[in-house]
């Protein structure tokens, strides 16, 4: 079961608010690429736990993890970074 398009779409506009809002004041050697990630991931892991928390369909569905992992875009010259939310439809 996939999530409607405007719920990703809020949580991924929430996961990149929180991303550059905590990132955006280090210092350059402390935005590693990796560190970025897997806060971006924390974060989605704690909305999607939130929504599963109030369905139990997608409790039952998301028994094993939720299909969904957030993937960084870096854009050369911008102080920011885009989080887009993939989901991982068992092809790799």
């Amino acid at each position: 079961m996939s999530l409607p398009p405007a719920v990703l779409e809020q949580i991924q506009k929430n996961v990149n608010q929180n991303v550059n809002y905590y990132f955006g004041p280090l210092k350059p050697a402390e935005k590693t690429p990796e560190k970025v990630k897997v806060f971006a991931q924390k974060q989605l892991d704690f909305f999607l736990s939130g929504l599963a928390r109030q369905s139990m369909e997608l409790q039952k569905l998301w028994a094993k993890g939720h299909p969904y992992y957030a993937r960084l875009r870096i854009t050369p010259g911008s102080a920011r970074f885009e989080i887009d939310i993939i989901e991982d439809d068992g092809s790799q």
